[in-house]
């Protein structure tokens, strides 16, 4: 049987015993007392575990999206304007020796 049919029919059992012996609402009433600090230890790992996970994962998809095709375009502009300027100081460069050169 698949997980939602057990827990469908766990859950109609626990109501119909509710509701046939009402004695056993107590003692699942003292359960819940129990099963209270399980509920901090399981808030306190979302706190510590789950948190810190789900903000780097929300700021690498953010990084992905957004700052990495900037930083991108940033590093080729870089490249392609250094170029640019080693081409013209070549062409100045020549420019100066053809007009030093005697015809």
């Amino acid at each position: 049987m698949p997980w939602r049919q057990w827990l469908v029919i766990l859950g109609m059992a626990a109501y119909l015993a509710c509701l046939f012996f009402p004695s056993m609402a107590g003692v699942i009433g003292a359960g819940v007392g129990f099963s209270l600090p399980l509920l901090y230890l399981l808030a306190f790992v979302l706190i510590i575990v789950v948190v810190p996970v789900a903000t780097f994962w929300l700021f690498s998809f953010a990084y992905s999206v957004v700052a990495k095709p900037y930083v991108r375009a940033w590093r080729i502009n870089r490249i392609r304007n250094a170029r640019y300027l080693r081409e013209a100081m070549d062409r100045r460069h020549s420019e100066d020796q053809a007009e030093d050169s005697p015809e």
